[in-house]
C-alpha cells in the first residue's frame, strides 16, 4: 500500500515527469484522460490494488480503509461531531461544520460510495470534509448498514432514517429543514436518488456524483470501460450482487432510472466522468430528469474516471472536479 507522503510526493512532481511515470496519454475516451488520473491508475496497478479483494467484502473494507490513509488532504477548517441516528438499527454519522457558512441553516445529508458493501465515516472522512468546507454548507455523512450482512433495502431504510432524524432535530443543531440537501457519490448517489423520489421526501437539492441508475441493463460504456479505470466490471458484478439478492434490479429504488419521475423532484447536479463504466446511465438519468421538467445541471467530467470525489485530496485536477461539484452545491442551496 503506498504511504500518503509517498503519494503526495509523487503528484507534487513535474508534469514530464508524472507523465513518464503515468504512460502515453489515454485518448480513448471522450476526452484525454487527465495526467494524474492516469497516473493513480498506474501506481494502483503496479501496487496490485483493486477494489474487491478476494471476493471478500471483510478483506475489501479493510483494503480501503487503509488506502484511505494515503488519499487525505490538508487540514481542514472543519469541526466534526460524531453521533447516532436512533431507531430500530440506529446508525452512525458525522456532521462537518466549517468554519465559514455561506448558507446560514443548510446542510448536506451525504451518503458515500463503495457499492453498498465496502466504505465508512472514516472512509469519507476527508471528502465529506472537503465538501463542507468548499460549499461552506454542513455535511452529515451516514454510516448506513452495508451489504451482503444487510442487503437491500436496508441502506435506504438508513438514509430515510438519517432524513427524517435531521428534519426532525436539525433545528437544535441549527439547520433549517427546508435547506436540506440530499446527496451521494456512486452507490451513495443511487441511494440519493432513490431517497429524493420518495414523495415524503422534500429535499431542497440533490447533488449525484456519478450515480448507478439502471442496475438491470450493461450500458455501452460498461462494456468499453469494463477494466483498468478503476472501477471495474467484475466490481460492480460482485457489489450488485451482495446489495440486490432476489430483489428485482429493476425496482426503482435500486434502479432510479425506471422511476416515474416527478417535475417536483429538487434541483439536481449530476456529474458523470468520461472514463467510468457508469457514465452513460448517468447521462440517462440526467436527460430523464430534464425530460421530466427538473431543473438539472449535468457536468460532463470528460476526463475523469469513477471515485473523483474520493482523490480530490492528492492533486489538483482531483479537486478540481470535486470543486465544481462544492460550488454547485452551495448555490443551490442559496436559491
Amino acid at each position: 500500500m503506498i504511504a500518503r507522503a509517498v503519494m503526495r510526493g509523487v503528484f507534487a512532481l513535474p508534469r514530464p515527469l508524472k507523465r513518464r511515470l503515468a504512460g502515453p496519454p489515454v485518448t480513448s475516451g471522450p476526452a484525454p484522460l487527465a495526467l494524474d488520473a492516469q497516473l493513480l491508475l498506474a501506481l494502483t496497478r503496479r501496487g496490485g490494488q483493486t477494489l474487491v479483494v478476494d471476493d471478500s467484502a471483510t478483506a475489501s473494507r479493510a483494503a480501503l480503509r487503509t488506502g484511505a490513509t494515503a488519499l487525505r488532504g490538508r487540514r481542514l477548517p472543519v469541526t466534526t461531531r460524531d453521533l447516532t441516528i436512533p431507531g430500530d438499527h440506529p446508525v452512525a454519522a458525522r456532521l462537518c461544520t466549517p468554519a465559514v457558512e455561506a448558507v446560514p441553516g443548510a446542510l448536506l445529508l451525504f451518503l458515500h460510495g463503495g457499492g453498498w458493501v465496502i466504505g465508512d465515516l472514516d472512509v469519507y472522512d476527508y471528502p465529506s470534509r472537503f465538501l463542507a468546507h468548499h460549499a461552506q454548507v454542513r455535511v452529515l455523512t451516514v454510516d448506513y448498514r452495508l451489504a451482503p450482512e444487510h442487503p437491500f433495502p436496508a441502506a435506504l431504510d438508513d438514509a430515510r432514517a438519517a432524513y427524517d432524524h435531521a428534519v426532525r432535530t436539525g433545528p437544535s443543531w441549527g439547520v433549517d429543514p427546508g435547506r436540506i440537501a440530499v446527496g451521494g457519490d456512486s452507490a451513495g448517489a443511487t441511494l440519493a436518488a432513490a431517497l429524493c423520489n420518495d414523495p415524503a421526501v422534500t429535499a431542497a437539492f440533490q447533488l449525484l456524483l456519478y450515480p448507478a441508475t439502471d442496475l438491470a441493463t450493461v450500458s455501452a460504456s460498461r462494456r468499453e470501460l469494463s477494466d483498468d479505470f478503476m472501477l471495474t466490471d467484475r466490481d460492480i458484478t460482485f457489489f450488485y450482487d451482495a446489495y440486490t439478492g432476489t430483489t428485482d434490479r429493476t425496482d426503482p429504488r435500486l434502479s432510479p432510472l425506471y422511476q416515474r419521475l416527478s417535475p417536483t423532484l429538487p434541483p439536481t447536479y449530476l456529474a458523470t466522468a468520461g472514463y467510468d463504466p457508469l457514465r452513460d446511465e448517468g447521462v440517462a438519468y440526467a436527460r430523464a430528469l430534464a425530460g421530466a421538467g427538473v431543473a438539472v445541471e449535468h457536468r460532463a467530467v470528460d476526463d475523469m474516471i469513477h471515485g473523483f470525489l474520493v482523490f480530490a485530496g492528492i492533486s489538483a485536477e482531483f479537486r478540481q472536479a470535486t470543486l465544481h461539484a462544492a460550488h454547485a452545491l452551495r448555490a443551490g442551496l442559496r436559491a
